[in-house]
């Protein structure tokens, strides 16, 4: 069963900030494509021309993914330097 993320603060922020995200966000939460959309906001994919989000916006995304850690555990592998 997928929890919807569309009534969390964090969620509503970004929608609201960027509706593009908030849109991929929401249809990739509960999926395994949700770290692959979170990375890409995290990393520069562009070559150099990103130009980074708000810290507010960063810290959102960031609970975001936490939070789609604690619910769908099943996606995340073991990983050496955060012990889990």
């Amino acid at each position: 069963m997928c929890v919807m993320v569309t009534n969390n603060a964090d969620f509503i922020f970004i929608n609201a900030s960027f509706p593009h995200i908030g849109k991929r966000m929401a249809l990739t939460w509960g999926y395994p494509e949700f770290l692959q959309l979170v990375h890409e906001l995290l990393h520069d994919t562009r070559g150099g021309v990103r130009r980074g989000f708000p810290l507010n916006a960063l810290a959102a995304i960031h609970r975001l993914d936490d939070l789609h850690r604690q619910r769908f555990p099943q996606y995340y592998k073991f990983c050496v330097w955060d012990g889990q």
